[in-house]
Formats: C-alpha cells, structure tokens, sequence
C-alpha cells in the first residue's frame, strides 16, 4: 500500500474519531458509528456517497 493511501486512511480515521467523540452522549454515538458503519466497512470516506 502507497504511503499517500495510509496517510489518507490515517486522516479518515481520526476524523470519524473525533465525530463519533464529539457527541456528548452514549445514545448519539452510538446512532453515529451505526449510520457509517457501512461506509467505514467498505472503505468509502467521511463524505463519499
């Protein structure tokens, strides 16, 4: 893997981190990580459709 695409997937992680830790609460994080899973799974970014 080129190191651009790991620095990219680094970038993406940290990004979903801090939207998932950014609600104060459990229920909402929850509702997050649930709605992106998906997303996360197949490798899309924050944004992709």
């Amino acid at each position: 893997m080129p190191a651009s695409a790991r620095s990219e997937i680094m970038l993406l992680e940290c990004g979903l981190i801090l939207y998932f830790a950014g609600a104060k609460q459990s229920r909402t994080r929850i509702a997050r990580i649930e709605r992106y899973m998906r997303k996360i799974l197949d490798g899309k970014g924050f944004h992709d459709r």
